[in-house]
């Protein structure tokens, strides 16, 4: 599949899924993994220097403990990679802070497996133990060197959901879902996710860290070598020829 041909059918199943189709994001997903499309395209944009560029300037080292690789960007859409790598856990942790987004989306694994936890707020019964947590709003830092978490207070969570998913597991969440991913700090793990159309203009981070009245996070973001080197140390870590950029 051509460049733009992918580029279309993530757009349209952008498109459907916010006109109502139930299966558009998990069809895209399925389409996309079971065509290995990541590899040839994390190809295609280690061979592409245009490519590799624009990538790297959309791409950063995540305060939850990944690399966030934005490989693909349309107005509607964006094709992320995201790689845990053992024994890095930028920002000092293991454990995500729990969040929701500004946006649908859909993800899958590509390789190892994580624990994955949903959240509603309050008390939902028996079964579930609710648990208080500082809440701040989050504003996407855009081209910014960081981002601003502001104080909303304390807020009470309880866990609804909590599994541990492995490699080929995909699964489609709704924005206002608050969750978190649990990575063995030892494990390789890869997931590709489709973000879908921003349909708020901020998120809420749940932590257990009282982080005042606000703070302002940095970001380290890659350079081309950078994100040269972590895709190929994917594709070793996944047992595809690394190839040689050109």
């Amino acid at each position: 599949m051509r460049l733009h041909e992918l580029e279309g059918r993530l757009a349209e199943a952008v498109r459907s899924h916010e006109n109502g189709s139930a299966q558009a994001l998990s069809d895209a997903m399925h389409g996309l993994t079971e065509a290995e499309m990541p590899h040839t395209l994390i190809h295609s944009v280690r061979a592409t220097p245009e490519l590799l560029s624009s990538a790297a300037e959309r791409s950063y080292l995540h305060a939850n403990g990944f690399t966030k690789i934005v490989l693909l960007a349309g107005e509607s859409y964006k094709l992320r990679l995201h790689l845990w790598w053992p024994g890095a856990a930028f920002g000092g942790r293991d454990v995500e802070d729990i969040h929701d987004h500004r946006w649908d989306f859909a993800s899958c694994l590509l390789a190892g497996s994580y624990r994955y936890q949903e959240f509603h707020p309050g008390s939902v019964g028996s079964g579930c133990s609710a648990e208080t947590y500082h809440a701040y709003t989050y504003r996407s830092p855009g081209d910014a060197s960081s981002f601003p978490l502001t104080s909303l207070g304390r807020q009470r969570l309880s866990c609804v959901f909590d599994a541990t998913l492995t490699a080929g597991t995909s699964y489609v969440l709704r924005a206002e879902v608050p969750h978190r991913v649990i990575n063995d700090p030892g494990r390789f793990t890869a997931s590709l996710m489709l973000q879908c159309t921003a349909r708020r203009s901020q998120t809420h981070v749940y932590t257990a860290r009282d982080l005042g009245p606000g703070v302002d996070v940095p970001i380290t973001r890659l350079t081309p070598d950078d994100l040269d080197e972590q895709l190929r140390n994917y594709l070793a870590h996944t047992g595809r020829p690394p190839d040689v950029r050109s």
